[in-house]
């Protein structure tokens, strides 16, 4: 009996989790029917592996950066914990985002162990993370933006890599709209009105967040700047897998298509992005769309593969902040979040 009310949330999760396992073995098994194991094993074996290791370098300037961003954002609101703690927590957050089933899962983590380190209210250290993530989704998008600008006469007979890019475009103008005061009303409207009324506290918290970062200019710029910088970062790790990996892309393809693959995959619509992530590589740097700098099948298995195999090994350094998370909580609540 009192299961009964969480039982259609419950079922509803383990439905989602099943059409994101289907996808994501589908893709896969039809990856593997249609590209020989083989070659991809051979574009592997054949790579830098030198130039792989300077790749998977760039990842700790990555984490460098994003915890700077996050720091900055929640300079506007609390005295916010120590860099390293905010890197151990992306850390962890990478591990949850690999092995737990959702993309958002690590999100939800690293607001939690903010929350908990230095008293912020669990709705706020939401709501900066999800500010954080937006604009580094924004900065993601002028990328790509900017290269299909750049890029656009090659582009124009290729509709669907426009399309993408405009529907993306057109995600992010709602959301947008969506961190607006007006948006704000209209959804205290709608929850005062139902069972969810309980909720307003913790919006009017997590929007009032949002409204200080706003009101914090250069806050708000550095942000951006250390945005720009690290999806830099993240382009140019892309751009070094493939050149270990022999791909003959040219740069206007990596600014464009990277950004499209990693935003698209920010939607839950596989088990962590595997599988789609190596589905869209295969479309999206084909022969069909840059000609002959296009990759091969089998090479754009390869980098997709050997990119989720680094992500995988984040995720297993991840897993050991995971496992010692309740004595780094417990050791930052006796002073180390102070600095």
């Amino acid at each position: 009996m009192l299961a009964a009310p969480n039982g259609p949330p419950v079922r509803r999760g383990r439905l989602a989790f099943a059409i994101r396992l289907v996808v994501s073995a589908g893709l896969i098994t039809y990856l593997l029917w249609r590209i020989p194991l083989e070659r991809v094993l051979a574009t592997v074996a054949a790579s830098d592996v030198a130039l792989l290791a300077v790749a998977f370098a760039l990842h700790a300037s990555g984490f460098l950066l994003s915890a700077l961003r996050w720091r900055l954002l929640l300079t506007a609101v609390i005295r916010p914990p120590k860099l390293w703690s905010l890197m151990r927590a992306y850390l962890i957050g990478v591990f949850c985002n690999q092995f737990l089933p959702s993309t958002i899962g690590g999100d939800l983590y690293r607001s939690l162990d903010v929350a908990a380190l230095s008293g912020l209210p669990r709705g706020q250290s939401l709501a900066v993370v999800v500010v954080e993530r937006t604009i580094g989704a924004l900065a993601l998008f002028s990328y790509a933006a900017a290269a299909l600008v750049l890029g656009f006469g090659h582009l124009v007979d290729k509709p669907g890599v426009v399309a993408s890019i405009g529907v993306l475009g057109l995600l992010f103008a709602g959301l947008l709209v969506l961190l607006t005061p007006w948006s704000r009303a209209a959804v205290r409207r709608q929850l005062a009105r139902g069972p969810l009324a309980r909720l307003l506290p913790a919006l009017d918290r997590a929007f009032g967040a949002a409204k200080d970062i706003g009101q914090r200019k250069r806050v708000l710029a550095g942000a951006v700047v250390l945005s720009l910088v690290f999806q830099l970062n993240v382009v140019i790790h892309y751009i070094l897998v493939g050149t270990a990996l022999g791909l003959p892309l040219g740069l206007e393809a990596y600014f464009l298509v990277i950004p499209v693959v990693l935003l698209v995959l920010q939607v839950p619509a596989s088990l962590n992005g595997v599988g789609l992530r190596e589905f869209l590589f295969v479309v999206f740097l084909s022969p069909a769309v840059w000609g002959a700098e296009g990759a091969t099948e089998s090479g754009a298995l390869a980098y997709g593969l050997t990119v989720w195999a680094m992500i995988l090994l984040q995720g297993m350094v991840g897993g050991v902040f995971f496992a010692l998370r309740r004595r780094m909580v417990g050791g930052l609540d006796s002073g180390e979040g102070g600095g």
